[in-house]
């Protein structure tokens, strides 16, 4: 064991940051044992006064190396936390603040909020299968405007979901397969409607890859079709413990603030840990695709096994719950507009009246008289007219605390105490719902697992992998600074993302010159912005990129194309074979939309706490959140696009 003296840089409750000379090289997961001996005339320390800390992260400089570890093994009512809650909070005047952590977080936080209302792609969770880790099938899918055609096509006559049809135990096998090499799986579809029922015709890349001359056939049948469809498909393992992003100052946040970001719920908990992967579907249909496939003949194609990939709804297929992807304010849980007659009992007393609304953990009661009762007082409701319509629940006597009761004492709110009692009429109200459920949206019937939805959001948003490139107005003209990917998202070596780092001269940056570096290009961006509208579907605009790496001068190493200036498949062909014989190509679909307002009630928190100790930096970073005028989606559609060009040229 060796023994080193150094002084910290910085000091939080449960975390330390401090710098080292390399000559001891120290790595992250590494644990060690810290004593502040410069705390010893503010603290009385126990003879063994050494503290467990887990090291985070290490920035090595020439000969320096940063070190960030955080606490670990704390007893309970530590005393030494203690002293530091309150010796940090009595010297926050004293010492400069650090705000890194909480400026970083904050400019994720608002870039995130901007880019999950505007995805394109279709992110579905899937789930388990009971009894069989094997077999999965999409439970959850999180929509936005922009993916809501994708999500629709994906409905039969009934309305229900057919997204099993597009992702299926086998397929995800194939995709995971895939997912090792960075590659997609390319779905062609369409949709053949009989006597009011739809059929769903599917074929993978994969799957027909050992019968060229058919998954020809099929693609030109297909394409020949209105409903024709192409769906890139990536899957990715998730972590449940990535799913909640907590505030960086909570032990700073009040009450009013902490509904906000509350914790995971036990509940969503255990819904995660059925949910072992995301896929994203991507629609990647444009009109070139269809000309180019319609040049292919399927002239003699077998009809029967044509006729045996069509797949209807059978209805055994698990429910596919839609999640909106929103930040406005919600609801913990959504309420119902139910009458039903309620008796209120407390002590010797009780009173009657009808309920106006209900949700899973409450209801309002509106009284025939007034109620001798206050706020947070604990009665016992009983439900006469729902327990003649159920056996299985005793729906006498149910405990419930007054949350808020009128002036006329006529109108009370009501919750359950679920820590405190083991509630009968939350199962009731619960199975209710759920045998109702096809008369609620799929907003309020996701909304009756409280926080599952944010949970969800924020799995995506760190294993997001599709660029966003965040379009920010300056003056009377608009710049892009800002490229957002989900930390955890998977990046391909050989994807444009990776070119257009090797391509800048700054470590940690993307040269946009690929993207932005073609006048039409440019021009395109800064003309959608002044003509979109934040309610308007984002609209697309393909480009040819060929990089050649022999060429030092980027302006002379890459050319970019608008698909729509090659206007016949024979430039375009001629375009691709030129590029790949000179070094790379890339084809990339921009989705541009409007940005809506940043929902400020999420930011605020640290927002305020930055701006009340740097009000220069916390002014800068509120401009800079509502400078946000648009986003332009990168997606990369080059697998595609050669797929085409190999089976056309």
């Amino acid at each position: 064991k060796q023994e080193l003296a150094t002084t910290s840089i910085d000091l939080s409750v449960k975390g330390i940051k401090f710098k080292l000379i390399n000559e001891i090289p120290l790595f992250k997961g590494d644990q060690v044992s810290i004593a502040f001996t410069g705390l010893e005339q503010e603290f009385q320390f126990s003879k063994d006064h050494l503290f467990s800390f887990e090291i985070k992260n290490v920035l090595r400089d020439s000969g320096t190396q940063l070190v960030g570890c955080q606490r670990i093994d704390i007893p309970k009512n530590d005393g030494f936390e203690r002293f530091l809650v309150g010796y940090i909070q009595g010297n926050k005047r004293r010492y400069k603040i650090n705000l890194d952590n909480s400026l970083l977080a904050l400019q994720a936080r608002s870039l995130e909020q901007f880019t999950l209302v505007k995805l394109n792609e279709l992110i579905i969770f899937m789930q388990r299968a009971n009894g069989n880790s094997h077999k999965k099938s999409p439970r959850y899918a999180l929509t936005t405007k922009n993916n809501q055609k994708l999500y629709q096509y994906w409905r039969d006559e009934k309305n229900r979901s057919a997204l099993h049809y597009l992702v299926n135990t086998e397929r995800l096998e194939r995709l995971n397969t895939l997912q090792q090499q960075g590659k997609s799986l390319l779905v062609f579809s369409f949709i053949h409607q009989h006597k009011g029922d739809k059929f769903f015709y599917t074929v993978d890349e994969e799957q027909l890859k050992h019968d060229h001359a058919f998954f020809l056939q099929f693609l030109a049948f297909a394409a020949s079709k209105s409903s024709f469809a192409i769906t890139a498909l990536k899957s990715k393992m998730i972590s449940p413990e990535h799913a909640y992003s907590p505030y960086t100052l909570s032990t700073a946040m009040t009450k009013q603030q902490n509904y906000l970001n509350p914790p995971l719920t036990d509940e969503v908990k255990d819904i995660l840990t059925q949910l072992p992967c995301a896929v994203t579907a991507t629609d990647i249909t444009n009109a070139s695709d269809f000309s180019d496939y319609q040049a292919l003949s399927y002239e003699g194609i077998d009809l029967e096994r044509l006729k045996s990939l069509g797949l209807k709804h059978n209805g055994k297929q698990s429910r596919v719950d839609e999640i909106t992807l929103s930040y406005g304010h919600q609801r913990q849980e959504v309420r119902f507009k139910y009458q039903t007659p309620v008796i209120i009992e407390s002590d010797d007393s009780n009173w009657s009246g009808l309920s106006a609304d209900f949700s899973v953990s409450g209801l309002k009661v509106d009284l025939e008289n007034p109620a001798v009762l206050s706020k947070g007082d604990i009665v016992h409701l009983s439900f006469p007219k729902l327990q003649k319509i159920t056996s299985a629940f005793d729906l006498k006597q149910l405990p419930y605390k007054i949350m808020r009761i009128s002036k006329d004492k006529k109108t009370v709110n009501l919750r359950v105490s679920v820590k405190e009692h083991q509630h009968i009429g939350r199962s009731f109200f619960k199975l209710l719902i759920d045998k109702n459920k096809n008369k609620l949206t799929p907003d309020e019937y996701a909304m009756l697992t409280p926080g599952l939805s944010s949970a969800l959001r924020t799995l995506y948003a760190v294993n997001m992998e599709i660029p966003t490139a965040m379009v920010q107005s300056s003056g009377s003209r608009y710049k892009v600074d800002n490229l957002v990917v989900g930390k955890h998202g998977y990046q391909s070596p050989k994807n444009l993302l990776s070119a257009m780092s090797q391509l800048s001269d700054r470590h940690g940056y993307h040269n946009l010159y690929p993207l932005l570096g073609n006048l039409q290009v440019s021009h395109l961006v800064d003309q959608q912005m002044k003509k979109l509208m934040a309610s308007d579907t984002a609209v697309s605009e393909l480009i040819y990129i060929a990089i050649d790496p022999s060429i030092t001068n980027i302006e002379k190493s890459v050319t970019i194309k608008q698909v729509s200036e090659l206007t016949t498949p024979q430039m375009r062909n001629f375009f691709i074979k030129k590029s790949l014989k000179q070094g790379d190509f890339y084809s990339l679909e921009l989705k541009l939309s409007r940005s809506d307002e940043a929902n400020m009630e999420h930011l605020n928190p640290e927002l305020a706490y930055i701006g009340s100790y740097a009000i220069h930096r916390g002014k800068q970073l509120e401009q800079d959140i509502y400078s946000v005028a648009g986003l332009v989606q990168l997606i990369d559609v080059t697998q595609e696009t050669l797929l085409r060009y190999e089976l056309t040229k």
